[in-house]
């Protein structure tokens, strides 16, 4: 397993943190709400003390605090974690999402894997309802989150071979 130290450093190489929004990633939140029926879609990026949303829909914030995010979890799964009723899952049930607002219930995420096996992050749809996710919506999440990975890195290599270009930012 990569040391956290090596992880956040492919993380930084990518040059995706804290950067503009972008239409590609903008379609894949969109299509993950619409294919799951889900209010809330994330591309999470796992940072040392937060995670940050590439893009985010159904949520009013662009990052949340790593303690309680639920991608920092799902990194770590290789089939991805499904959530059914966080409030009866003993890692998330004193979780302050979940116990106070925004009151989610169900998640479904899948990582995000670069470079040689190194997790950044999740795709992830979730519901303020509990929900029973099902084997199909699992596999697509799965094909989904390796899409968006393989992206990333295609992203990111095209802007390490352009040196010159400024990336802008964006505060969040």
């Amino acid at each position: 397993m990569i040391s956290e130290i090596d992880r956040l450093s492919v993380l930084e190489k990518l040059s995706i943190l804290n950067t503009e929004q972008e239409q590609y990633f903008e379609d894949l939140v969109d299509n993950v709400r619409d294919i799951l029926g889900v209010p809330v879609a994330v591309i999470s990026l796992v940072g040392r003390e937060e995670q940050w949303f590439k893009a985010v829909r159904g949520l009013p914030v662009c990052s949340t605090e790593r303690e309680v995010a639920f991608c920092a979890t799902a990194m770590y799964e290789p089939h991805g974690l499904a959530v059914s009723d966080a409030r009866n899952d003993e890692r998330f049930e004193s979780n302050r999402l979940v116990r106070g607002e925004p009151g989610i219930r169900s998640y479904l995420g899948a990582p995000l894997i670069v470079h040689d096996n190194v997790p950044i992050g999740a795709l992830a749809g979730i519901s303020f309802e509990t929900r029973e996710w099902k084997p199909a919506e699992r596999t697509l999440m799965r094909r989904l989150a390796r899409q968006t990975a393989e992206f990333i890195e295609m992203r990111g290599y095209h802007l390490a071979a352009k040196p010159d270009l400024d990336e802008p930012r964006i505060a969040c």
